[in-house]
C-alpha cells in the first residue's frame, strides 16, 4: 500500500524545515560515498537545537502516521531520518529499501517502512515511481509518502529536469538496536 498525505506538517513547521534545507551549509561531505556526497544531512549534523527538536517532533508525527495507517501494534523506530537533496540530471534506479534488487538479504532487512516528506524548492521531474504497482507519485510540497520497505515496493526516481528536489527521507524498524536516528534523537 502506497499512502500519500497532503499538507502533512503544520505550515510554520513546513516553512522552517524548507527554509533550512534551502539555506544551510550543514550538507555532509561523504567523499567515500560519491553518490551521497554533500546531498544529505543526518540528525547528528544539525547544529540548531530548535531545528533538531522540530526534526524530532516530525519523526514522532511520521511514526504515529505509519503506525496508525498500517495498524502496527509494536513500537516503531527511525533507523534513518535525514534531509536529502537530488540535483538536476540525477535519477534513482528502481530499488528496494530492505533487500537487494533481486530480493536477497543485503543487511537492511530490519527496515519495515519507508517514508518521505517533500520540502520546498523549485524543481521539475523527480517523480517517485513503483514499477510493480504501476504507480507514480508526483512530488508536491508538504506531501508525506509512506510504503512498506519490501521488495514488492521497489521504487525509483525519475530524472530531475530543473532545480533541486529536497525531502526528509526515513526508514522505520521494529528493532531499536539498529535505529541510529532514533537513538540519536532520544538523547536530545
Amino acid at each position: 500500500m502506497i499512502i500519500q498525505k497532503e499538507n502533512f506538517l503544520l505550515e510554520d513547521d513546513f516553512n522552517t524545515l524548507s527554509n533550512y534545507v534551502l539555506t544551510t551549509e550543514d550538507w555532509e561531505p561523504l567523499p567515500h560515498t560519491p553518490l551521497w556526497d554533500s546531498r544529505c544531512i543526518n540528525p547528528h549534523s544539525v547544529k540548531s537545537t530548535e531545528l533538531l527538536n522540530l526534526l524530532k517532533d516530525t519523526s514522532i508525527k511520521m511514526s504515529a502516521e505509519i503506525t496508525n495507517t498500517f495498524n502496527i501494534e509494536v513500537p516503531l523506530y527511525a533507523e534513518l531520518l535525514q534531509f536529502a537533496r537530488t540535483y538536476r540530471g540525477q535519477t534513482g534506479n528502481p530499488h528496494s529499501d530492505s533487500t537487494g534488487n533481486n530480493g536477497e538479504d543485503n543487511g537492511t532487512s530490519h527496515r519495515k517502512f519507508s517514508a518521505l516528506i517533500y520540502l520546498g524548492g523549485e524543481f521539475s521531474g523527480g517523480d517517485l515511481w513503483f514499477p510493480n504497482q504501476n504507480t507514480t507519485v508526483t512530488p508536491k510540497p508538504n506531501l508525506l509518502v509512506m510504503f512498506p520497505s519490501t521488495f514488492e515496493y521497489m521504487h525509483g526516481v525519475t530524472e530531475i529536469f530543473n532545480g533541486v528536489r529536497y525531502a526528509i527521507t526515513s526508514f522505520w524498524s521494529y528493532d531499536y538496536s539498529v535505529s541510529a536516528a532514533q537513538s540519536f534523537l532520544d538523547r536530545k
